[in-house]
């Protein structure tokens, strides 16, 4: 089930990563260079791939029956993508600097 669940949301995830490459393209380095916004927002995506891959591994830890975490670890790992979801969704609507 978890696998299905990863291969279900990395296609999703290709598609942000390729739209959000055509829309730094079809507005120039120069708009990404002074939108500092656009910086602290690309940095928490990026951790997003990083926190992907890293469920991908768990899924494969799981799979060999190694799981060596708790349950509040991952009740931590499943909250905390919601906290930074809202940070990034308040930097692209706020655009605080």
């Amino acid at each position: 089930m978890e696998r299905r669940l990863w291969l279900f949301v990395t296609p999703f995830a290709l598609l942000t990563l390729i739209l959000g490459v055509l829309i730094i393209a079809q507005y120039g380095t120069a708009w990404l260079s002074v939108s500092g916004w656009l910086h602290a927002k690309l940095l928490l995506v990026s951790l997003f791939y990083v926190y992907h891959f890293y469920l991908w591994h768990l899924v494969k830890v799981f799979a060999k029956d190694q799981n060596k975490h708790s349950a509040k670890f991952f009740r931590f790992l499943n909250e905390a993508p919601v906290i930074a979801l809202l940070i990034v969704i308040l930097l692209a609507v706020v655009k605080p600097f």
